[in-house]
């Protein structure tokens, strides 16, 4: 009699376990890729430090679905004294870490520097007259270093320590952006 008992105790126990198991393993499912941020939620155009485009486009990062990308430095177009304009280049999201390399660089020679007007600039000065150039990274490797990547509840995200924002497609418009190859 105490077999058939444990054998009904252990039928129970076992009709448990087979109904719980599929809810805990998608639940440590979502806890697990909750973290992360998947490749296709990457793909786009990131702007740094606000959402929308406002009076123009800020520093930009675009990702592209080939995992390379266009990190747009220049802000306002000429509004910018920086001598790199722009980075491009190839990029690994593992998890919340964001590896690049850096193929090639856009870097404005010559010109004149300026000081803007600060009633209509975020910038003070600007290069005017200059050329942009497109210089090749010599041996390109990825960086040792990876870039952190966190949610923020806003919607945004950290790259580091900067926040960055997903252009709308109604933004892009907007600022004739045409992030697709």
């Amino acid at each position: 009699m105490r077999t058939a008992s444990r054998g009904v105790c252990m039928k129970y126990i076992l009709s448990f376990i087979v109904a719980l198991g599929p809810v805990l393993w998608v639940s440590a499912q979502s806890k697990k890729d909750s973290c992360c941020l998947a490749q296709k939620d990457l793909e786009g155009v990131w702007q740094r430090g606000q959402q929308g485009v406002g009076n123009g486009v800020e520093q930009n990062f675009r990702f592209y679905p080939d995992q390379s990308f266009f990190l747009d430095m220049s802000s306002n177009e000429g509004e910018d004294a920086r001598g790199i304009a722009s980075l491009q280049g190839k990029y690994r999201l593992v998890k919340n870490k964001l590896y690049l390399t850096v193929l090639a660089r856009s870097v404005v020679q010559g010109g004149k520097v300026v000081m803007l007007n600060q009633s209509e600039s975020t910038s003070i000065f600007a290069i005017n007259g200059g050329t942009v150039k497109l210089v090749n990274e010599v041996d390109p490797k990825e960086m040792a270093e990876p870039l952190f990547i966190s949610f923020l509840r806003d919607g945004g995200i950290t790259l580091g320590s900067e926040t960055y924002y997903k252009l709308s497609k109604e933004d892009l418009k907007m600022a004739g952006i045409d992030w697709k190859k």
